[in-house]
């Protein structure tokens, strides 16, 4: 099988795993804490999304943001619900798998260096 089917099949079925695990959390869990040294569902969603569009950023040759210093990502006050988490995850995954789609065999093939 040809890497960019591969990589493609794989890409949406990690996307298509974690959208459905963030529309099976119930509404009142998104940005509930449970307890002191964990994040919330919230604080995940927006890290997955942080790091996707890093890496999209890498593979299209941009700069990306500076990674955000302090321990852990936290979200912003208003990524606090069900609807917000899952329609900025779903921009974040559509947008990276838009760019890899537009990728030939050999672009799947090529190196790319990162820090």
């Amino acid at each position: 099988m040809e890497i960019r089917t591969t990589t493609l099949t794989s890409l949406k079925g990690a996307f298509g795993a974690f959208q459905q695990d963030i529309e099976a959390i119930p509404e009142d869990a998104i940005s509930r804490s449970f307890g002191p040294q964990t994040r919330t569902v919230a604080d995940i969603v927006y890290e997955v999304n942080m790091v996707t569009d890093d890496i999209g950023m890498v593979l299209r040759g941009e700069t990306p943001e500076p990674w955000p210093e302090g321990g852990w990502v936290r979200a912003p006050a208003d990524f606090n619900t069900k609807q917000v988490v899952l329609d900025a995850f779903i921009r974040s995954s559509q947008r990276f798998l838009a760019m890899a789609e537009a990728y030939s065999e050999a672009d799947f093939e090529r190196t790319v260096q990162t820090e």
